[in-house]
């Protein structure tokens, strides 16, 4: 796997969280079984620190369907604008998702491209 390829599969695996709970150890079952060697303790530490561990279940830190929020009160209209606008892009690729439009890695990859920056 390429660096871009590793960075594109990185930004995948830290959208997880934006999946509904009950869906996050399937989808990193496939993904972890695609990952490529040098990529596997990586994938093993997620397993044990955040799919496998019992003080952290998954129900704990899912996002799914959660509001963006800031506890800025002073913060400009522009990043409320923005804020906003990544909530409707977030909200309309889970729709897509539930309603079986996308695949799960299709859903990751949108996630992560507006929560990560590009590769450079």
């Amino acid at each position: 796997m390429n660096y871009q390829g590793a960075h594109s599969f990185i930004k995948q695996l830290l959208a997880l969280p934006f999946l509904p709970w009950n869906h996050v150890e399937d989808v990193f079952r496939v993904m972890e079984e695609r990952a490529p060697a040098n990529l596997q303790p990586l994938t093993q530490y997620v397993r044990d620190q955040w799919i496998q561990n019992p003080v952290f279940p998954i129900r704990s830190w899912s996002v799914y369907q959660f509001a963006i929020r800031t506890n800025n009160d002073v913060e400009e209209r522009d990043v409320r604008r923005t804020s906003h606008l990544t909530q409707q892009k977030i909200t309309a690729a889970a729709d897509r998702y539930m309603a079986q439009e996308i695949s799960s890695g299709a859903y990751l990859k949108i996630c992560g491209s507006i929560y990560a920056a590009p590769y450079e």
